[in-house]
């Protein structure tokens, strides 16, 4: 648990990185803005953003080693106390998923391989590239990329979770108008989204809203049924 907290400090509170110029004009560069920079039609923008990230991480790759070497020597030294065949197996143990059940997941992982690579070609063909980059697997593949703010977002999820009922859609306006959603990135923000609570209140959700149907689809999956 200690390397985790200590990746979280070093990654989403003491990592900066620098300014990527766009069409906007200066935009800060963060794990929450990334993938939207990642999805500009301006490759040179893209690049940009893709360098300046990893070289960013590179700058640190001694102290990420070393609570890598940390975090693995404490899982493996767990497990052993704790009698484990494996920290595999003491990983999987919670939810009690058998190890042949994560084999087979791998298994079908690599079998699905040759899809992935048909694909990527099939990118690349469609983004006219000689050569397909990491900076280019989510440009768009159409000249009009979808592009909505969170209003919007919120109203077009409002619509899609309607077959849900109205009192589940009257919950989803108070979460929508009490604050219960953290939209917006901020310094010190982790990335990604998730959706929380504990007993006695209602739960909470941290997004980093960018104007995309990719943070669309995130809203409504944080607040869909599956978290409610």
């Amino acid at each position: 648990a200690v390397p985790g907290g200590i990746f979280r400090m070093l990654d989403y509170a003491d990592m900066k990185f620098p300014n990527v110029r766009t069409e906007k004009g200066e935009v800060e560069l963060s794990q929450g803005s990334y993938i939207h920079l990642m999805e500009s039609q301006d490759r040179a923008q893209r690049k940009d953003a893709f360098t300046k990230l990893y070289d960013t991480y590179y700058g640190y790759r001694n102290t990420y080693g070393a609570m890598l070497s940390g975090s693995i020597k404490g899982d493996v030294f767990g497990a052993k106390v704790r009698k484990y065949p494996s920290a595999l197996e003491a990983a999987l143990f919670e939810d009690r998923v058998p190890v042949s059940v994560y084999d087979s997941l791998l298994d079908a992982t690599h079998g699905g391989l040759p899809e992935l690579h048909r694909y990527m070609a099939l990118r690349k063909r469609v983004l006219n590239l000689d050569e397909l980059h990491m900076y280019d697997l989510y440009a768009p593949l159409s000249d009009a990329p979808i592009q909505m703010e969170y209003p919007e977002a919120q109203r077009l999820v409002l619509e899609g979770l309607a077959p849900f009922g109205e009192d589940y859609c009257q919950v989803l306006k108070e979460a929508f108008d009490g604050r219960w959603i953290d939209v917006h990135q901020n310094r010190g923000k982790s990335s990604g989204a998730y959706s929380w609570g504990c007993y006695g209140t209602h739960p909470y959700v941290l997004l980093n809203y960018q104007p995309g149907i990719d943070s669309l689809f995130t809203l409504a999956h944080e607040n869909g049924p599956r978290h409610a």
